[in-house]
C-alpha cells in the first residue's frame, strides 16, 4: 500500500530520497504506537501517520475483521493473480459469488479490449524509482504481518508481498 502511495500521495515534489525518509519516519512511528497501544488501534488510527499510510498495507489487521463478518463469503485475491491470469481469476470470482460462467470468448475479448482505468499510472514515472533501501525497509516492515496473513488464510501467496 505504501509503495503506491509514493505515486498517489499528492506530494508533487517527493523524490525517492524524501520518500525514503517519510517511510522511515512512518514505520518508526507505527512501531512506537505498538509499544503503548493495541495492534488494532495502531492500524485504525492515523495518529502515527503524517503523509503515508503504512497501516493500510498491514492487511492482516483488516482481514480478520472481514473474515469475521463475511465468513465463507470472503474471497481473497492478490492483484498479481488477476494480472497473471485474469480469465482464471474472474472465473473464480464468478464461481465464488454464484454467477453463471460467462462465455469464455466474450470474457477474453472484453479483457483484451477494455481500457484499464488507473490514472495513477500516468503519474508514477514522475517520482523516479524507489530506492533499494526503501524497498528493503518496507519488505522488513511488512514481513511479519504478511506472514501472519499467510498463516491466517493458510495460503503462502501472501508471503511474497
Amino acid at each position: 500500500a505504501v509503495v503506491s502511495t509514493q505515486s498517489t500521495g499528492g506530494m508533487e515534489t517527493r523524490t525517492p530520497d524524501t520518500f525514503h525518509l517519510d517511510v522511515l519516519r512512518e514505520t518508526r512511528k507505527f512501531n512506537r504506537c505498538l509499544e503503548n497501544r493495541p495492534f488494532r488501534h495502531c492500524c485504525f488510527t492515523n495518529d502515527h501517520s503524517l503523509r503515508l499510510r503504512v497501516a493500510l498495507g498491514i492487511y492482516i489487521c483488516y482481514a480478520k475483521d472481514w473474515a469475521e463478518v463475511f465468513k465463507e463469503n470472503l474471497l481473497v485475491l492478490t492483484m498479481e493473480e488477476y494480472h497473471d491470469k485474469p480469465v482464471k481469476t474472474l472465473l473464480k470470482v464468478y464461481n465464488h459469488i454464484g454467477l453463471y460462467e460467462p462465455n469464455l470468448d466474450d470474457l477474453v475479448d472484453f479483457l483484451q479490449t477494455a481500457k484499464t482505468q488507473n490514472s495513477n499510472l500516468d503519474r508514477k514515472g514522475q517520482f523516479g524509482p524507489m530506492l533499494e533501501e526503501t524497498k528493503q525497509l518496507l519488505d522488513d516492515f511488512y514481513k511479519p504481518y504478511n506472514a501472519a496473513l499467510s498463516e491466517f488464510f493458510g495460503d503462502s501467496k501472501f508471503l511474497f508481498m
